[in-house]
């Protein structure tokens, strides 16, 4: 799941440096879900370690404990040699055809005078200026991985996660790399596995990453009948104001929406309205002997439902019908198979 990428920051002072203009918070958020929706369960969801923001979008609360916590895998730490990093961050930062642009050193310069001022101090800020001037890209990167290294420690030590391990990275090479973070965790995983199986424990493990561990659970097409049969059972029930109107929705949503436009913060009387969108089908809708439900087609495809007693906002049908969206906030019990009830 690429925070950076998805954010057009590279996360660091200089990380807006030859990429697109940043999305606002909102879009970022929408961008996210969009992206959290197409991760696969059974594959391992990797996530490089960020702050609470990315440039200037905040990391949604929900995500950025996955970052922290690592729930199921593991944080990784990627050691390379400095005079690699210096390497590698010259040629991220001071190629030719970026030192080709005039404006380019400039960009650089404003970066460290503006962004890390404060954390750098007068004197180390002037050092570095003045090394951009005289083309010691190197020594400006060395400088700015000092600098970054404590705040990587710090984020290490601050990690949730149960597990934090090295892997050594002796080259530049991306690929090779790469392998050696997948053994890591296939590494962990393993031992995991043996352990909760009642294996040998405390097997080395060489290498992990922050990693929400995605192997299909042991139990075959049984389990996985039984999961289906337990999914289907679930269900979230809510009821209007003044009870007369019952929603029941079976199973999970095919997404959960917040939806800002004007239309919708007209009816609502909010900034927003947060509702979650079903399968016709999931959505079961009972009313008490009298009750009954006012329509209102609002745009092209689009009807929404009130209870005709107390005008609380109950159901609206999209795409003909086919898929129906309940307000999050009608929703406000959860029943599951055993017929056990709590509040959410």
């Amino acid at each position: 799941l690429d925070l950076e990428g998805l954010a057009n920051h590279r996360g660091s002072a200089f990380g807006a440096m030859g990429q697109a203009p940043q999305p606002t918070n909102e879009s970022y958020e929408n961008v996210l879900a969009l992206a959290v929706r197409r991760l696969d369960p059974r594959r391992r969801l990797w996530l490089e370690h960020e702050g609470s923001h990315v440039g200037k979008v905040q990391i949604p609360f929900g995500l950025h404990a996955w970052v922290v916590q690592a729930p199921g895998g593991a944080m990784v730490t990627l050691d390379m040699d400095l005079r690699l990093r210096v390497e590698r961050l010259v040629a991220d930062y001071c190629n030719e055809e970026q030192l080709a642009d005039a404006q380019w050193v400039e960009g650089l310069k404003t970066c460290i005078s503006s962004g890390l001022s404060k954390k750098l101090g007068g004197q180390r800020v002037k050092d570095a200026v003045k090394a951009l001037d005289e083309g010691k890209w190197e020594e400006v990167a060395e400088m700015m991985l000092v600098y970054y290294d404590k705040l990587y420690t710090r984020w290490a030590d601050q990690s949730q996660s149960t597990k934090v391990v090295r892997v050594v990275c002796p080259t530049l090479d991306e690929r090779e790399n790469a392998e050696l973070a997948l053994r890591a965790a296939e590494a962990l995983q393993d031992q995991q596995e043996e352990s909760s199986s009642g294996g040998a424990a405390g097997a080395h493990v060489p290498n992990v990453t922050t990693a929400a561990s995605g192997r299909r659970p042991a139990g075959g097409a049984a389990a996985d009948e039984a999961a289906a049969d337990r999914d289907a059972a679930a269900a979230v029930v809510g009821e209007c104001f003044c009870g007369e109107v019952k929603v029941r929705c079976i199973g999970e949503p095919r997404s959960v929406s917040y939806c800002h436009c004007s239309i919708c913060r007209r009816l609502s009387g909010a900034p927003f309205s947060c509702q979650a969108l079903f399968e016709s089908s999931q959505v079961d809708v009972s009313l008490d002997p009298g009750a009954g439900l006012s329509s209102l087609k609002t745009s092209k495809g689009v009807e929404r439902g009130r209870c005709s007693s107390c005008l609380s906002p109950v159901r609206a049908t999209l795409f003909g019908g086919k898929i129906v969206a309940v307000p999050l906030a009608l929703l406000t019990q959860w029943r599951g198979g055993g017929g056990g009830e709590a509040s959410s």
